[in-house]
C-alpha cells in the first residue's frame, strides 16, 4: 500500500501515465500498430489503478480538506471539458480531444466518488438528481417533437450524460443501507429486465440481437457506476481501439495513376462511386480529414479497368462530390494532393487542365458519374436508416430530380469544353444497390426498399437524360451490375457487393478517429466485390465500343421530367408529404431534422422499456457488489489489516469506519 511519503511521487508518476497512454494512442498517426494501442492500454490501467490508490490514502488519512479534494478533481473536469468543446468546434487536436474527454470523466468520476463518502451527505440526493434529469430528458424530447429535433435531443443527451452521477448516489446510499430496499434484487431485476426487453422487441420493434446486445452493454456500464471504479475511461480508450481497428489502411499511388506524355490515358471524374467509396483501402493523402476525403481506392472499377488495359489513368474522382466540384468549387482544400496544390484546392477539371496543358496525354475516354450527391443521396440514405419510413418524404427528392438533371448538364458541357469534341466521354449511372424486398438483415421495411430502388431508376433516367443532352455516351449496363446476389438482401451478407452498416471510420488524428461521424462514411456505397462488379459491366462496355466516337449535343434539349412517388411505388402509401391526403407529421422539416426527429421518436417509445432494464441490472449489482466489495476494500484501502500486515484477514470495526470514510 501506497505510504504518505510516496504520495507525492505516486500521484505525478500517475498524471505522467496518463499522458504517456495517450501519447502512444497518438504518436505514430495511422502508422499505429495493434502493439502500440494494446500497450497505450496497459499504461491506462496501470494509471487508473496508482490514481485510485493515491486517491483513497489521501482522503483515508484526511491529508486534503473536502474542498480541496472536490477543487483539484473540478479543475481537471474544467481543462478536460475545455479541450472537448475545442476539439467538437472542429479544430484538430492530434488526439488531446479523446485525453480531454477522458480527463473530464477522470474529474468527474473522482468528485462523485468524494461525495460518495461522505457521511454527512443529505438523504435521497441520488433520487433528486436522477428525477432531474429525467425532466431535462423529457423536456428535451418535447423540445424534439415541438419546436426542433437538433436542440431537443442535444438537450436530452445532455441529461442522459448527467443521469449515472444519479445512479452513482443512489448506489452508495442503498450500499451504506441510507436507502433501504425492502425485497430481493435479484429476482425483482430479472423480472425488470425482462419486462423491458419485451418490450423493445415486441412494442417498440428493436430486433432481438439488438435487445441481447443492448441489454449486456446495460449491465456491464451499470454495473461500473454503481462499483465506484474508474472503469468509464477504460471504456472510452477500448472504445477508441476497437474503432481505430477499423480505419482504411493508406497505400502508395501506383504506377497506374501516374500520367506522363504520350502515354494513352483513362480520366475518372465524379464522386464516391468512381473514387471507390466503400474499400478498406484508399490511396496515401485521399482519406484526411478536413484536407482531403476524396477517398480514392486502388479497387475502383476505373482503375482496375486502366490497369488491364495497360493504360494510366488520370484518378480526380472524388468522393462526396456533386456537379459544381467537377468544374466551379473545389471539393477540398488539399486536392490535389501534391506539394504545389492552391490554398483553395482545385476542381477536378481544373487538373484534368493543367494535365492536358503541360503534357500531351492521349486521353482515350472519359468516364464520369456525377448526380447522386446533388440528389441527396446520403441524406436520403441517412434518414431511411433512421427509424420511421423515409417513404413520407419520398415526393420531395423525386421532385428534387429535375434540378439534380439540370446540374449534371452543366457539368456534362464543362467536360466538353475541356476536352474538346474529339474525346468521346462516357457517363456511368448509379448500380442498384438494394433489392425491392426487404430481408431479416435490412434494417429497412419493404416500402423502403421498393422506394430506394425506384429512386435509384429515377436517378439514372436524370443522368441518361442529361448525357444525351449535352452529347455523352451512358454505359446503360452499370444500372444492373450489382444485381445476381451482390445487392443488400440479395445474397448472404458476407457475400454482397454493398456495404450496409460497417464500422469503419476515416484515418488520420486520433481525434478525427473516433469521432462517430466519420464511423459509417462508406455506407450504401459498393465494397471490393461490388467494384469488381462495376469493373466487369465497365470492361463489356469498352469491349462493345473499342473506338467510341465523340457525340454532338443535341440541338433541342429535352427537360426532365421524374415520376410521381405513385408510379415507382405499388401500391402508393396512403400518406406522405404532398401527397393528395392529409400530410403526416414533421412535413415542414427539412431532411435532417426530420431524420432526427424519427430518432426522438424512438427515443420516446424505448425510455420506459429502457428504464426497466437499467432498473433491473442496478438491482441485480446491489445484490452483488455488498459480496464483492469488502474483499477488494480490504486489499485497497489503508486503514484495512491487510493494508497494515495484520494477521486477521477481516475488517475489524476500526478499518469498517476508514472503509466508510473510504467510499
Amino acid at each position: 500500500m501506497i505510504s504518505r511519503s510516496a504520495l507525492v511521487p505516486c500521484a505525478i508518476a500517475a498524471l505522467v501515465l496518463y499522458v504517456v497512454a495517450f501519447g502512444i494512442l497518438i504518436a505514430g498517426g495511422a502508422g499505429r500498430t495493434w502493439q502500440m494501442v494494446l500497450l497505450a492500454a496497459l499504461v491506462l490501467v496501470a494509471a487508473t489503478v496508482l490514481m485510485q490508490l493515491t486517491v483513497r490514502r489521501v482522503r483515508a488519512d484526511d491529508l486534503l480538506s473536502r474542498t480541496w479534494r472536490l477543487v483539484i478533481p473540478g479543475v481537471v473536469a474544467l481543462v478536460g471539458l475545455g479541450l472537448v468543446v475545442y476539439w467538437l468546434a472542429g479544430n484538430p487536436t492530434g488526439g488531446w480531444g479523446l485525453f480531454g474527454l477522458c480527463m473530464h470523466y477522470l474529474g468527474i468520476g473522482q468528485m462523485l466518488s468524494e461525495v460518495r463518502s461522505w457521511d454527512d451527505r443529505p438523504s435521497l440526493r441520488g433520487v433528486r438528481w436522477s428525477a432531474g434529469c429525467a425532466a431535462v430528458y423529457a423536456a428535451g424530447l418535447l423540445l424534439c417533437l415541438l419546436v426542433s429535433a437538433p436542440h431537443g435531443l442535444a438537450l436530452a443527451g445532455i441529461a442522459l450524460l448527467a443521469a449515472p452521477a444519479g445512479l452513482t448516489l443512489m448506489s452508495e446510499d442503498v450500499l451504506d443501507e441510507r436507502l433501504r430496499l425492502r425485497w430481493s434484487g435479484v429476482p425483482l431485476g430479472l423480472v425488470l429486465i425482462g419486462a423491458g426487453a419485451l418490450l423493445l422487441a415486441l412494442l417498440v420493434g428493436v430486433p432481438s440481437l439488438f435487445v441481447v446486445i443492448g441489454v449486456v452493454a446495460l449491465l456491464l456500464l451499470v454495473g461500473a457506476i454503481a462499483s465506484n471504479t474508474q472503469a468509464d475511461i477504460l471504456v472510452l480508450v477500448t472504445a477508441a481501439a476497437l474503432v481505430w481497428a477499423a480505419t482504411p489502411r493508406p497505400v502508395a499511388e501506383s504506377g497506374t495513376v501516374d500520367v506522363s506524355a504520350g502515354e494513352p490515358a483513362l480520366v475518372s471524374l465524379g464522386d464516391s462511386y468512381m473514387s471507390g467509396e466503400g474499400a478498406q483501402k484508399f490511396f496515401e493523402g485521399t482519406n484526411r480529414p478536413g484536407v482531403n476525403e476524396c477517398r480514392r481506392s486502388p479497387t475502383a472499377y476505373a482503375h482496375r479497368a486502366a490497369a488491364d488495359a495497360g493504360e494510366h489513368l488520370a484518378f480526380y474522382a472524388c468522393s462526396g462530390a456533386v456537379a459544381a466540384h467537377l468544374h466551379a468549387v473545389a471539393r477540398w482544400p488539399g486536392e490535389p494532393v501534391d506539394d504545389g496544390t492552391p490554398d483553395e484546392g482545385m476542381t477536378q477539371l481544373a487538373q484534368l487542365k493543367a494535365l492536358l496543358d503541360l503534357t500531351a496525354v492521349d486521353v482515350r475516354l472519359v468516364v464520369v458519374s456525377i448526380g447522386g450527391n446533388d440528389a441527396g443521396f446520403a441524406d436520403i440514405g441517412a434518414a431511411c436508416l433512421a427509424p420511421g419510413s423515409c417513404v413520407a418524404l419520398g415526393q420531395r427528392w423525386l421532385t428534387r430530380l429535375a434540378g439534380v438533371a439540370g446540374k449534371v448538364e452543366r457539368a456534362y458541357d464543362a467536360i466538353r469544353r475541356t476536352v474538346g469534341r474529339d474525346v468521346p466521354v462516357l457517363a456511368v449511372p448509379y448500380p442498384q444497390p438494394i433489392r425491392e424486398e426487404s430481408c431479416p438483415a435490412s434494417l429497412l421495411d419493404d416500402d423502403e426498399h421498393q422506394f430506394l430502388a425506384g429512386f435509384v431508376g429515377e436517378l439514372n433516367r436524370a443522368v441518361a437524360n442529361a448525357a444525351r443532352n449535352a452529347g455523352l455516351h451512358y454505359l446503360e449496363g452499370m444500372e444492373g451490375a450489382l444485381t445476381g446476389g451482390l445487392r443488400i438482401c440479395e445474397g448472404d451478407e458476407d457475400e454482397i457487393g454493398v456495404n450496409f452498416l460497417p464500422l469503419a471510420t476515416v484515418d488520420g488524428l486520433t481525434d478525427q478517429v473516433v469521432n462517430p461521424v466519420n464511423w459509417i462514411h462508406n455506407s450504401l456505397h459498393p465494397n471490393e466485390r461490388g467494384h469488381a462488379a462495376m469493373a466487369g459491366a465497365f470492361a463489356d462496355w469498352r469491349a462493345a465500343n473499342p473506338a467510341p466516337d465523340a457525340l454532338d449535343p443535341l440541338a433541342a434539349r429535352e427537360p426532365f421530367a421524374p415520376a410521381e412517388l405513385d408510379e415507382i411505388m405499388s401500391p402508393a402509401p396512403a400518406s406522405y408529404c404532398g401527397g393528395p391526403g392529409d400530410d403526416p407529421a414533421f412535413c415542414g422539416r427539412d431532411d435532417e431534422d426530420w431524420a432526427l426527429t424519427q430518432i426522438g421518436l424512438l427515443l420516446l417509445y424505448a425510455s420506459m422499456p429502457a428504464a426497466l432494464v437499467v432498473a433491473g441490472c442496478w438491482l441485480l449489482w446491489l445484490e452483488l457488489l455488498p459480496r464483492t466489495r469488502p474483499w477488494w476494500e480490504r486489499r485497497l484501502t489503508p486503514g484495512s489489516t491487510a493494508c497494515r500486515g495484520g494477521s486477521s484477514p477481516w475488517i475489524t470495526a476500526s478499518d469498517n469506519e476508514a472503509s466508510t470514510d473510504d467510499r
